[in-house]
């Protein structure tokens, strides 16, 4: 029983953080939690107070609490696990509005009302199991019927794949509970079918964390699909970064260029060419006026780092300011001493700042 009750509870734990946020996921780990409660109550009644008793360590008043505990899961488990897998089936189905959803939360739970008044709370918790059973079963079967047929109408090939896997997760511990909770209790006076309950959840265990690992289950393929997601993003958002920065300088120099014929054609009287050129000189502008507004700098660098000469790094910066140097009228004069220096470096990164320092040197 403690392994069920595990079990249970670690199911809602992951759907949870998961996917907090999705209606049918946080649902479907409420039904864990509550099918959990009667893991907990027998753990209570078979393991926890037969072990305090057995070495004398038990007292009235921890007795009395963990007594509380065992009516507390029992109730939870037979009465609140029929409406919250109600709950996520009509959740998951995809078709109820939400005004509808919301007016079904409230309105399902009555009939949990009315066993407060038909239970007996009396340690140990008495259920009526024929009341229990006229209205649990049917929800558990409108949940599966729901989830059957939202299976069925399913279009979409891979949502359609996503719906059988959760009905192979769903149907079995569902059916059991039926069988083993409600029909046989209330008709057969049988007691202890529930035993077998530990076979059944290590095999829905085993189904949940391998489905939902290779293909998705309830939500939690959404983590991973996340997670590759972010990374692709922020791969997209560095190689955007280099390409709006690369974008910047490349215009400038087509700026320059684009001027200096404006000016020759000017001075020649080619109208027609320096009228191009200010065509280009605008769209350039205009550019470089959006460059800012789109680029989105990251924290996350690739470096390939290895040992380069230093000057070579240098000369090929200088190489790429030609232009805005003699657009300047500057003129470099390097004074550099034979023996080479090397640095452990990434090269392109280096010649980069290389490049911006010359350049914004104004």
């Amino acid at each position: 029983m403690v392994f069920v009750l595990i079990a249970l509870w670690t199911i809602a734990a992951i759907l949870l953080i998961i996917n907090p946020k999705n209606e049918p996921t946080r649902w479907a780990a409420f039904t864990a939690f509550t099918g959990g409660g009667g893991g907990l109550s027998r753990a209570v009644t078979e393991t926890i107070l037969p072990y305090l008793e057995q070495y004398q360590i038990s007292t009235p008043s921890l007795e009395a609490f963990l007594l509380k505990m065992h009516m507390f899961g029992s109730f939870m488990n037979h009465n609140g696990l029929p409406y919250c897998f109600l709950m996520f089936a009509v959740s998951y189905s995809g078709l109820f509005r939400r005004k509808k959803k919301m007016i079904l939360a409230g309105v399902l739970p009555i009939p949990i009302i009315g066993m407060l008044f038909l239970t007996s709370f009396t340690p140990p918790i008495q259920h009526n199991f024929q009341a229990l059973f006229f209205w649990c079963v049917p929800y558990l079967i409108v949940g599966l019927i729901l989830l059957t047929y939202s299976f069925m109408k399913e279009k979409n090939p891979k949502r359609k794949r996503s719906r059988l896997f959760s009905n192979i997760v769903a149907f079995p511990p569902i059916l059991f509970q039926i069988v083993a909770n409600y029909t046989l209790k209330a008709f057969f006076d049988v007691q202890e079918v529930w035993r077998f309950m530990p076979f059944v959840i290590t095999i829905l265990l085993v189904t949940f964390l391998l489905l939902g690992i290779k293909y998705g289950v309830l939500g939690v393929r959404i983590k991973f699909e996340k997670d590759r997601l972010d990374g692709t993003m922020r791969a997209i958002s560095y190689g955007t970064s280099i390409l709006n920065h690369t974008i910047k300088n490349e215009v400038g120099k087509i700026r320059i260029v684009a001027d200096q014929i404006r000016n020759l054609a000017a001075s020649s009287h080619q109208e027609k060419i320096a009228s191009d050129a200010a065509v280009v000189l605008d769209s350039t502008k205009h550019m470089l006026d959006m460059v800012p507004r789109i680029q989105n700098r990251t924290q996350d660098i690739m470096l390939k780092e290895g040992i380069h000469e230093v000057t070579d790094i240098l000369s090929r910066a200088l190489s790429m300011t030609k232009v805005f140097l003699e657009k300047r009228s500057v003129q470099v004069h390097t004074d550099v001493d034979n023996k080479a220096i090397y640095l452990l470096c990434d090269p392109v990164h280096l010649q980069e700042t290389f490049h911006n320092i010359i350049v914004n040197a104004d």
